[in-house]
């Protein structure tokens, strides 16, 4: 049983890497002017839906919203605008980020609490195509917390925090 599993995985993961393989050898390699993704964006337990929209083939505006469901009485609503600005125009792409967001968090029965975030990321994406593309970023983020917030441990405070976060994206 184990060894069917296996091969099934292998068999898959060959079909996958062929089928990239096969989509990138057609077309150019990075978006255009104009072009609109989805991505999601995963940092430790958090992902968040970004949009990201190419303004030019170098900078791209990036409206993004996340949600997360604690527990069954605490959530977390994340919204969030940020411009990307690519370095080169090459398959690999590094490019520096800056954002800006509010986290929005809540316990049934009471009110919502609200952290201001303003940030900046320094990250890479990869172009298999100008379809698809995986991503990763190292980030420096300061908080303004809310008198009653403890999302980030320290309720009325201001906060720098770094993070890293990876990304899958497809464009259309």
């Amino acid at each position: 049983m184990k060894t069917s599993r296996l091969s099934a995985r292998v068999l898959l993961m060959t079909g996958l890497l062929l089928a990239i393989g096969v989509v990138s050898a057609f077309g150019q390699s990075t978006p255009e002017k104009g072009t609109i993704g989805l991505s999601a964006m995963v940092q430790s337990n958090q992902m968040d839906i970004l949009l990201p929209v190419f303004v030019t083939p170098s900078v791209v505006l990036v409206p993004s919203i996340g949600y997360q469901n604690v527990s069954d009485s605490f959530s977390k609503i994340a919204v969030g605008i940020g411009v990307r600005g690519y370095l080169n125009a090459s398959q690999a792409r590094p490019y520096l980020a800056a954002r800006a967001g509010l986290l929005s968090t809540g316990v049934d029965g009471s009110d919502r609490q609200n952290d201001y975030l303003v940030g900046g990321a320094f990250g890479a994406e990869y172009f298999f195509n100008a379809q698809f593309s995986v991503g990763a970023e190292g980030q420096l983020t300061v908080i303004k917390s809310d008198k009653g917030s403890y999302a980030f441990g320290y309720p009325d405070r201001t906060i720098v925090q770094t993070g890293t976060a990876a990304m899958v994206s497809v464009y259309f």
